[in-house]
């Protein structure tokens, strides 16, 4: 019993130890604060004007509509329930129909508001997605292949305007419906004559470039950091009114701006007292190490970054106490979800250039790829529809598979 009293005593002598170090750490601590202005919000124009008009006239959906909308591509459609679901949101699509058609989309976010989140509701959005999916079904059961053909551009049109938004929570909505459309798509691609698939790989490779999880996590740093920056300026400011030499501007959003004043960015304010203030500068600028560290991961082949990112995961975990405030690197988590997307888009490209040039070429064409987790061959299978792809994943997630249909099967 002395002798384990006698431990703990050393233990929190040790603790106590600790706790007088990191205080005396912060104490010396001379951080630099950036002022930072945020930009003003654009005018919402152009696409997003449709799309928000879009969402509010969208309908409320009872559990048996919501329950059709989550119906896969590979299990039957009760085709009078989906006519009345595509009947109900005629309103919303014929609005998503004129916002694909514009040839810029600006969502006009007011980052003063809410750190980095759209005033757009995604979910709304990708419930459209998911309704204009159900369309796109009716038309392959009825061999509208023209009405199919507009569809499939309009869900990757409507997608893409999505990533526009240039924040997380846009560029995940923009892979999630990418997905749900290249999987319908996939499956049904031995039914588009050639007129319809050369239409589809003209338009495809049309698209608009997608701005990357990497660009959206980027800009989240900037938001956050930059946001948290000027909360701290003011607490300064309010502990040391002679601390600041820069006057505060009005918010360039029209808006008090919450509990923080924006300043402009003439130069930084430096101070000596508050440790609490202190931390927090510390919180934001490991923040900012550590997004900056993983953004560098994502650019790198996934192959080559997967053990990276394990590596980095633990150093985040074994150093949480010493990483501040803001731990948390959502964007970073997604990576995997983004690379199985893109190979999405490389299998349909594939098929979808083989079928038009060589149909008995596409399974020959789909063997050559290499799964992205490890640069292996991608596992394949007949089945009776075609071939099913399956691709490997982190322990963390389920493997994908697509399906994709051949002519002659």
């Amino acid at each position: 019993m002395k002798l384990l009293l006698k431990r703990l005593a050393q233990l929190g002598g040790c603790l106590a130890l600790v706790l007088v170090l990191v205080v005396a750490a912060l104490y010396w601590y001379q951080p630099k604060v950036p002022l930072v202005v945020l930009p003003a919000p654009k005018p919402v124009s152009g696409a997003a004007v449709f799309y928000n008009q879009a969402v509010a006239v969208m309908p409320e959906l009872s559990e048996k509509e919501k329950k059709l909308l989550s119906t896969t591509p590979s299990e039957p459609l009760d085709t009078e329930a989906a006519k009345q679901l595509v009947a109900k949101c005629n309103a919303s699509l014929q609005l998503v129909t004129q916002g694909t058609l514009q040839p810029q989309c600006e969502w006009g976010l007011d980052l003063f508001l809410v750190e980095g989140v759209p005033k757009f509701h995604v979910a709304e959005a990708v419930k459209l997605i998911k309704v204009l999916v159900v369309r796109a079904r009716l038309r392959l059961l009825t061999g509208d292949i023209v009405g199919a053909t507009d569809d499939f551009l309009l869900l990757f049109h409507f997608s893409r305007h999505l990533g526009e938004q240039r924040v997380l929570l846009g560029k995940l909505a923009q892979l999630v419906s990418d997905a749900i459309a290249i999987d319908l798509l996939a499956l049904h691609l031995q039914e588009f004559d050639p007129t319809s698939l050369q239409r589809l790989s003209k338009e495809i490779a049309a698209l608009p470039p997608s701005h990357t999880l990497r660009e959206a996590m980027a800009c989240e740093r900037e938001i956050f950091s930059g946001i948290w920056y000027n909360k701290t300026a003011n607490l300064v400011r309010a502990a040391s009114k002679n601390s600041l030499r820069a006057q505060p501007s009005p918010s360039q959003s029209g808006k008090d701006g919450g509990d923080f004043l924006t300043l402009k960015p003439i130069q930084e304010i430096n101070f000596r007292l508050g440790l609490r203030v202190k931390y927090v500068v510390y919180s934001i600028k490991k923040f900012e190490q550590k997004s900056l560290e993983a953004e560098k991961l994502m650019d790198l082949p996934y192959a080559e970054a997967r053990p990276r990112f394990v590596a980095f995961e633990k150093e985040l975990k074994r150093d949480r106490w010493i990483n501040g405030l803001f731990l948390y690197l959502p964007g970073m988590h997604r990576r995997f979800q983004e690379v199985q997307v893109e190979m999405m888009w490389t299998i349909l490209r594939t098929a979808l250039d083989a079928q038009i040039h060589n149909p008995s070429s596409v399974r020959g064409e789909l063997a050559k790829l290499r799964d992205p987790y490890d640069g292996s061959p991608i596992e394949m299978r007949d089945v009776p529809s075609g071939v099913e792809l399956k691709l490997k994943s982190d322990p963390d997630y389920q493997p994908m598979t697509l399906m994709v249909g051949l002519a002659g099967k």
